[in-house]
Formats: C-alpha cells, sequence, structure tokens
C-alpha cells in the first residue's frame, strides 16, 4: 500500500497502482491499539460517506493516532477526549465501536463485502456509489433539512452565503435547539466578518461596543422590509392556476400578444389532456 509509481513502471503495475486509489478510497481501518490510524486523515468511523472525521482539527494534534483517544488503563474510549477532540455526534458514533480487551494491530478492511475482502466487483460499485453521492451533494437528510432551514432565512443573501461558507453547523444547531434568532446570528456573524476586514484593509470601522447596536438596527430594518413585503404579496390577486380537464376531454388555452414598437403582434395556442400531456401547440 505504500508503493510509489515510477516512469520505469509497467503498464500491469500502474494498473494495480490505478485500483490501490479505489482500495485507498473505501477502504476503513478497524482499530486495535489505535497506534497506526491518524485521528482526521484515516477511515476509521463505521460511516460510509465521507468516512474522514469532519470535526474541526485541533493545531496541536493534527498528526495524532487514534490511541490517544483511547484509555490506557482500561482499554476503552475515553469519553472526556473523545468529547475534546471530535463533536458530539462522531464522538457518539466512536464511542459505540467495541475494542479489543487484548491489545491488537489495527487492521484494514473492505466494509461493502460480507467477506470484508476487496475485489474488482464491490470496487465498482464502490465508485458508482461514490459518484451518486457526489451528485446528491453527499449530504445527509439531516443535512440538507438542515441547510434548507438556513438558507430559508428571511434576511438577504450575503448573510446566508457567509454561515453556508463558514460552517457553524454545531453553532447553527445550538442556536436552533435553544430557541434563538438564526437571522439575527446571520447577521452578527456578517456584521464581526465585515468590521474585521475593514480592519485589516484599513478602512473606517465602527468601534467594537457599537458593533451589537448597528447589528441589531440591521435586523430590525430588515424585519420591517419582510413585513412590507408580507403585506404586499398578502394585498396582491392570488395568482390562477392551471386545472387539468376531464377524462376523455382536452383544454385550450391561449393568449396573444402586441408590440407597438415592432408593429408586430403574436398568438400562442396548446392544447394538453387530462394528464397534462401537450397535444398539439401553435405559436
Amino acid at each position: 500500500m505504500e508503493a510509489k509509481e515510477s516512469l520505469t513502471d509497467s503498464y500491469a503495475w500502474k494498473s494495480i497502482l490505478k485500483g490501490r486509489e479505489v482500495i485507498q478510497m473505501g477502504a476503513r481501518f478497524r482499530v486495535g491499539n489505535g497506534k497506526n490510524i491518524k485521528i482526521w486523515q484515516h477511515h476509521w468511523l463505521p460511516i460510509k460517506h465521507p468516512p474522514l472525521v469532519s470535526s474541526p482539527i485541533i493545531e496541536s494534534m493534527k498528526d495524532a493516532t487514534v490511541d490517544c483517544l483511547i484509555d490506557n488503563n482500561t482499554g476503552k474510549w475515553d469519553a472526556e477526549m473523545l468529547k475534546g477532540a471530535l463533536i458530539l455526534a462522531e464522538a457518539e458514533l466512536a464511542q459505540r465501536m467495541p475494542l479489543h480487551q487484548c491489545q491488537t494491530e489495527d487492521a484494514l478492511y473492505w466494509p461493502f463485502t460480507a467477506d470484508e475482502q476487496y475485489n474488482c466487483k464491490f470496487g465498482y460499485k464502490f465508485l458508482k456509489d461514490l459518484e451518486e453521492n457526489l451528485e446528491d451533494g453527499t449530504h445527509s437528510k439531516v443535512d440538507k433539512n438542515f441547510w434548507k432551514s438556513i438558507w430559508s432565512l428571511e434576511v438577504p443573501n450575503k448573510y446566508k452565503n457567509l454561515l453556508w461558507r463558514a460552517y457553524f453547523k454545531e453553532l447553527c444547531s445550538w442556536i436552533y435547539e435553544n430557541g434563538k434568532p438564526m437571522d439575527l446570528f446571520a447577521i452578527q456573524v456578517w456584521s464581526i466578518w465585515n468590521q474585521r476586514n475593514k480592519l485589516r484593509l484599513n478602512h473606517t470601522r465602527c468601534l467594537t461596543k457599537d458593533l451589537q447596536k448597528m447589528t441589531e438596527e440591521s435586523w430590525n430594518e430588515i424585519c420591517k422590509s419582510n413585513l412590507r413585503l408580507s403585506r404586499i404579496n398578502s394585498s396582491s390577486t392570488p395568482q390562477t392556476t392551471w386545472t387539468a380537464p376531464t377524462p376523455d376531454n382536452y383544454k385550450i388555452n391561449y393568449d396573444g400578444a402586441l408590440s407597438n414598437a415592432d408593429n408586430k403582434s403574436g398568438i400562442g395556442v396548446v392544447v394538453r389532456d387530462c394528464n397534462g400531456e401537450v397535444i398539439a401547440s401553435l405559436v
């Protein structure tokens, strides 16, 4: 697994090395003593996608191995170390992983077959599944619901975009759970970031003690704007929606337009059945 590619390698050997890349992407480590598994660089959590630890790297532990998360005296997971190094969800996931009572070597295995042995068929299936997950954004259903709630905030996109790029997921989850206003938090994050940029570029900026007041004023203005927009939308004429005709019937919809500037006119006609399928059209 550690062999390097060189210019003089044969085609067969280069093909083997390419296959090794698939194994490295899909294989997992079974934790023994944890001394050969790097916490943030190796695949050891029992999840399919993404297999790497997503918790922020602690600078002083960036090359640390999993054995530092195991209590040497009991041979069990060190709960305090896990909670200190990993986010809560990953710490709980790791703590549920069984450990051998006697010290054993870490072992690499293929988690997508019953016998845990790699073969070309399941290597290909793994790559296809990986491709589909990438197309879906690689987010779990929980992640999708979380980000959907962020993007549905009634604040300008610049605030939501910063939350997304900064990936404040844990902090945002805490704010939601404790019933705090997420839109105010988004404005606060953006305001702090904006003031930091002004400081870095030596531009005029507000005093730190005035930052909270400025943020709340921005929030109040956005709330007022949203309220005005809501009143306008509620007083407007409701939009007419198309309804399908009854079975064995067709519905004809048409519209026309005039252009005084071009001295032209036009008409559009569409015929649809009870399933909404277009039967004929005229432009």
